[in-house]
C-alpha cells in the first residue's frame, strides 16, 4: 500500500520580515525647561534610544537651529549646556541620532531663556 500525501495540511512554518527596530530618540521631559540670559545652565533630558558611539551612531541635540554637543550620556538621560550668549526667546529642543544612512530626530520640547 502506497503512503498518501495529505494536501490538505499547510506549511506551518512562519515567515518572518526583515524589520530594523526603530531607533529615533524620543523625548518625554526637560529640566529645567528656563534659564536667564547669560546663566550657566545645565539640561537634562529624559526619554529614550539616546545613543553614544553605537551602531546606530550617537545623539546630539538641536537648541533652535544650533547643534549642541551633549555632555552627559546614558540611553535615557543626556544632558547639554544651554548656550550663555543666546538671547532671551523660546528655543525648540529636540533630540537627533545622527547615524548612517540618515539621521532621525525625536520630538520637540520648549526651552525658554527670559
Amino acid at each position: 500500500m502506497m503512503p498518501t500525501n495529505n494536501v490538505s495540511q499547510q506549511n506551518s512554518c512562519k515567515k518572518y520580515v526583515d524589520t530594523i527596530p526603530d531607533f529615533s530618540p524620543v523625548i518625554l521631559s526637560i529640566t529645567p525647561d528656563i534659564s536667564a540670559t547669560g546663566e550657566y545652565t545645565q539640561v537634562n533630558v529624559f526619554g529614550k534610544n539616546f545613543s553614544f558611539g553605537s551602531r546606530i551612531g550617537y545623539t546630539i541635540i538641536k537648541f533652535g537651529n544650533t547643534i549642541i554637543p551633549v555632555t552627559f550620556y546614558g540611553s535615557s538621560n543626556i544632558s547639554f549646556i544651554v548656550p550663555t550668549n543666546a538671547p532671551p526667546g523660546i528655543y525648540s529642543v529636540q533630540a537627533v541620532n545622527a547615524f548612517y544612512p540618515t539621521s532621525t530626530y525625536s520630538n520637540i520640547f520648549e526651552y525658554t531663556i527670559i
